[in-house]
């Protein structure tokens, strides 16, 4: 995902974006937002725009969410759930649409209350993020060329910026001060969830691989057993694992003597996994068959399951509590606003 995207996609998990150490923590979190680009948008001297409602999917107290914006995050969810195999359609893609619809009124809810307040954005700040996002581009080329691909210009990019500072400092001044996680909460939350401390047994091992693949014919199949069974007589004669691994492994991991690291049950597949576990540290496994060929492994280390200590995350307990108390406030936050907002469906 380009820099332009990691802004743009303004995910609500509204207590992912806000965090009581400051905005200079707000890149942490621009992969969980979600899109806040609402057609032509509002200036920050919030001028009168004109609603077009053939254009809008919903008004939130009269101020338009446009279906541009609607569709965009749409697809970016489709995205998402494609790389997770999964293609939605029929009741699934109709919840969707609900929740994404949803979470626009929410953001437009939070952003008035931001600017009824009183707050602006502050021009240096957006400024400054928009130097960062246009430095991890080699050139304005480059830069203009994402833009683009999102359908996108930089008017409608600061727009963004502007937006995400507004509603971030809202919920800052409401919630900040009125959070406060004890020590007690957060041992507690340790003892009670030792399944999130645990650190798996782990497994480093190096392996030679001789490649087959379903198409391979008998023939072949039994050349690669015989080069593997070969490889493992020179390997027990005396030669090294490394070496011979950097001249006949098909694998990448060739370039490095067949060294894989450290991995835990689930990372390989079967057959492998199975072997590799079970083998003592220093020896050599039988020949080892996958859907990806010929193996030979060698397990060079192995880690006992354990625990982390509580002093190691402590920090992360800290502020995984404070986040979960924040959105707490903040979807009451948006029932009250709700209970006094002016919201018209477009879509139904």
């Amino acid at each position: 995902m380009n820099d332009v995207c990691r802004y743009i996609h303004l995910q609500w998990s509204f207590f992912m974006i806000l965090n009581r150490k400051g905005f200079a923590l707000v890149l942490l979190f621009l992969f969980v937002l979600l899109p806040v680009l609402w057609g032509k948008g509002k200036s920050e001297k919030q001028e009168t725009e004109k609603v077009n409602i053939d254009n809008a999917v919903a008004l939130v107290n009269g101020s338009p969410i446009s279906k541009e914006a609607f569709d965009r995050e749409l697809e970016r969810v489709k995205i998402q759930f494609l790389m997770q195999g999964m293609e939605l359609s029929g009741e699934q893609l109709t919840m969707v649409q609900e929740q994404v619809l949803e979470d626009l009124i929410n953001q437009e809810l939070v952003y008035q209350e931001g600017v009824k307040g009183g707050i602006s954005a502050d021009e240096e700040y957006v400024q400054n993020q928009l130097s960062q996002i246009k430095a991890n581009f080699p050139d304005d080329t480059a830069y203009q060329s994402a833009l683009q691909e999102q359908a996108l210009t930089e008017d409608l990019l600061l727009v963004d910026i502007r937006r995400v500072y507004i509603i971030q400092k809202y919920i800052d001044s409401h919630f900040n001060d009125l959070i406060k996680i004890s020590e007690e909460e957060m041992r507690k939350f340790y003892d009670e969830n030792p399944q999130y401390f645990e650190e798996p047994e782990q497994v480093s091992a190096k392996h030679i691989l001789i490649q087959t693949n379903p198409s391979s014919t008998a023939e072949e199949k039994t050349e690669a057993l015989k080069k593997i069974t070969d490889l493992r007589q020179r390997i027990v004669a005396g030669e090294d694992f490394s070496t011979l691994a950097k001249e006949f492994s098909d694998c990448p991991s060739g370039e490095n003597g067949g060294d894989l690291g450290y991995f835990q049950r689930g990372d390989m597949v079967g057959p492998f996994e199975d072997a590799a576990f079970i083998l003592p540290v220093g020896e050599l496994s039988d020949v080892v068959e996958t859907e990806f060929g010929y193996h030979l492994i060698t397990v060079t280390d192995k880690t006992a399951v354990s625990f982390v200590e509580y002093e190691s995350v402590s920090f992360q307990i800290e502020e995984f509590l404070y986040e979960t108390k924040l959105k707490d406030m903040i979807f009451q936050l948006i029932e009250e606003l709700k209970g006094k907002a002016e919201i018209e469906n477009l879509m139904k």
